[in-house]
């Protein structure tokens, strides 16, 4: 997953590689951009309403864009759009953008172009992310053949185009020639992953994805009940037996609580698949889901996932999501929350290099509530939720910092059905 964090260092960088190692044709108004932008490359696109609107509210409001906007404006708004599909965890949206975007980059500069080469780049890091590797070799190989062809520069990546095709075409030999985990039953698997949870070891160790990735693999994991693995992590699936969660501590040190989440599920071919849930992504110290519900309205299945967080010392609490669910790929829902529920807030994520260092951060849209929290230590706070009258009952901390009693506060509310 780390090259996840990679993309958005490049989309970043990328309307300066544009402006330095490219010509611009455009000659339109910021608004005409920004129409063209939403009316034709976003063309194409299931499901990203929410991700659209946000964006373009995000655009309008740019005072210091319109003010100096040029030529490169159009680009740059194409590629913010991209990036506020990943982080909405929409994949699909954003590699069908990319896709427009190479018809673009062919149009307005032939079919050898930095744009050409960087949009192939990402689309590889965007299958490898979800585990595709053939895909994603295949994508990078175009890169690199695409980078050859440009002058030499600080924007041409053709040396690591041909780095990451070594690295995951070592890495799918290695998966396609393991023959540990194959020769495993299902039994064998649960107890050998059960060892990683022990006082000595931890999933971070070596090893366990050897055992955790054939297991999420099987078709019989989706609907099997594992009481082994029950009890060293939280394994969740949603009422229609379509999707299910497996949420584990990652077991870092210190009080905080770092988890991991995958959820599993059919493609569309009928094969069973995964992916890691983008939650994990936050530098939040991600959330750990620990229920899911489901409710139908106008023909769509919403899930309501619960989730939560440990922090330092005595500090954790139970948050919200509610999503529409695509192949694993998440679409969040905030129009189902009572006033005063939801705010409108951004999380804080990292970005990373190849070796895992922290070289930058950036801040994307967050589409969770927070239900309850505690910084008291109180271990009585929780709450539920009805899936037929859509109600949540809380359970929260009444304490204050002058009087941290313990007690508790009840109270409930109701979503509300609107598009």
């Amino acid at each position: 997953m780390k090259n996840y964090l990679s993309i958005l260092i490049v989309l970043l960088m990328f309307g300066l590689l544009i402006v330095g190692c490219g010509n611009h044709h455009s000659e339109q108004t910021y608004d005409e951009m920004l129409n063209d932008v939403v009316q034709n490359f976003n063309k194409g696109i299931i499901g990203g309403d929410s991700v659209l609107k946000n964006f373009v509210k995000k655009v309008k409001a740019d005072s210091v864009a319109r003010k100096y906007s040029n030529s490169a404006m159009k680009e740059e708004m194409m590629l913010n759009l991209i990036s506020d599909y990943i982080d909405a965890g929409q994949v699909d949206n954003a590699q069908h953008l990319y896709d427009n975007m190479l018809k673009y980059a062919e149009q307005e500069y032939g079919k050898v172009s930095q744009m050409a080469a960087m949009a192939y780049k990402e689309k590889a890091h965007l299958y490898e992310r979800v585990g595709d590797l053939d895909n994603a070799i295949q994508m990078m190989q175009k890169s690199a053949e695409v980078f050859e062809k440009l002058p030499k520069s600080s924007c041409n990546y053709y040396k690591d185009a041909n780095d990451f095709i070594g690295m995951w075409t070592e890495e799918r030999e290695i998966i396609k020639n393991h023959p540990i985990p194959k020769s495993l039953s299902l039994d064998s698997l649960e107890r050998k992953l059960c060892t990683y949870f022990d006082y000595e070891s931890s999933p971070k160790a070596a090893g366990f994805w050897d055992y955790m990735e054939p297991y999420l693999l099987n078709p019989q994991t989706l609907t099997q009940q594992s009481s082994l693995l029950d009890s060293v992590m939280e394994i969740h699936i949603t009422p229609d037996d379509k999707y299910k969660f497996y949420s584990y501590d990652r077991r870092e040190s210190g009080t905080i609580g770092y988890y991991t989440t995958y959820i599993q599920y059919k493609d569309s071919d009928e094969n069973i698949s995964y992916k890691e849930w983008q939650a994990n992504l936050r530098s939040d110290y991600s959330s750990l889901i620990c229920n899911v519900w489901q409710f139908k309205y106008a023909g769509k299945d919403y899930y309501v996932i619960k989730t939560f967080k440990q922090g330092m010392n005595c500090s954790w609490g139970y948050g919200m999501e509610i999503v529409t669910l695509k192949e694993g790929v998440p679409t969040y829902h905030t129009q189902f929350y009572p006033k005063g529920i939801y705010t409108p807030h951004e999380y804080k994520y990292f970005t990373f290099d190849e070796d895992g260092n922290i070289i930058g951060d950036y801040y994307a849209p967050a589409y969770d509530v927070a239900v309850c929290s505690t910084d008291n230590c109180n271990h009585n706070i929780n709450y539920t939720f009805d899936q037929k009258t859509l109600t949540v009952y809380v359970t929260d901390d009444a304490s204050t910092p002058d009087n941290p009693i313990k007690q508790v506060r009840k109270h409930s509310w109701r979503l509300i059905l609107r598009s």
